[in-house]
């Protein structure tokens, strides 16, 4: 994600912290608490919605980090350079 959608992310989160505290006060049937209750619901998707997508890209990223990785042959010790003290030799 980008830093911008990082930092919107993380004012949502305050955002509905804040929307339930201050949803604690309301009386249950108020007009008040009605408008409280929509925009926590709101602000509930859209933080879903930020997961989700942060969480498409961080696998995108890594299903093309892991496509990028170059194949390396495992080495293993040939028992002629043991015996001369030679480095590990590809198989």
């Amino acid at each position: 994600m980008t830093f911008d959608l990082e930092e919107d992310f993380e004012n949502e989160r305050a955002t509905l912290l804040a929307l339930v505290d201050g949803r604690r006060s309301l009386s249950g049937g108020s007009e008040s608490a009605i408008n409280t209750d929509l925009q926590i619901a709101a602000t509930r998707e859209l933080i879903r919605a930020y997961e989700t997508l942060k969480g498409s890209r961080s696998r995108r990223a890594s299903l093309r980090g892991t496509q990028r990785r170059p194949r390396v042959e495992p080495l293993e010790w040939s028992k002629s350079s043991r015996k001369l003290g030679s480095p590990l030799r590809r198989c």
